[in-house]
């Protein structure tokens, strides 16, 4: 059988792909300049900026999408959300890269600066509260993103001597659509 591997012939079309991919997904996204504010808070290392413009970005998802199907327990899907974010924002993005130890969910390469990101479907609601809990007794933190970046050293590929290499780990509730855990430490 033959096969075939799909690429995009330049900048604009990658982008102008990603760009109509995400307003099919997450149609408010262009507001407030998110492409734009994605760059200034990574070159920053804003990670609170970074983490609120992902819950704008998932904030701006129609609850019509996720109604009747189970598309939202699926890392896949919310991997292709931020991929499609950040493909449609910026160059140096890379998906899903084979490493020795496993697949890197995706890795950004920015000036000196490598970020790595891992994303996890969790059931656990923002807060990090058990589902059902009544608030009273807090769930440990579970950072399952975080810790599957370190076990699986994502990191050596990335490190060179003039680079700094972060490891961002966001976990995403199937059931609230909202980001559970997002943790952010140097490699």
């Amino acid at each position: 059988m033959p096969e075939y591997r799909l690429g995009y012939p330049n900048r604009e079309v990658r982008r102008g792909l990603n760009r109509s991919l995400l307003d099919a997904l997450a149609p408010k996204w262009r507001s407030g300049g998110n492409g734009a504010a994605l760059r200034r808070v990574l070159a920053a290392a804003d990670w609170d900026g970074l983490e609120a413009l992902f819950r704008r970005l998932l904030a701006g998802i129609p609850h019509d999408r996720h109604r009747r199907n189970d598309i939202a327990r699926y890392e896949g899907y919310w991997s292709s959300v931020f991929y499609a974010f950040f493909q449609a924002s910026m160059d140096g993005v890379a998906v899903e890269d084979a490493t020795s130890r496993g697949r890197l969910d995706m890795a950004v390469v920015l000036g000196g600066n490598a970020y790595l990101f891992e994303f996890k479907v969790t059931e656990r609601v923002p807060g990090n509260l058990r589902p059902g809990s009544t608030g009273g007794d807090p769930a440990p933190p579970e950072r399952a993103a975080l810790a599957q970046l370190k076990a699986r050293r994502y990191a050596d590929e990335y490190r060179a001597p003039d680079r700094a290499v972060h490891l961002i780990g966001v976990e995403v509730s199937g059931e609230t659509r909202d980001i559970t855990a997002f943790d952010v430490e140097p490699a």
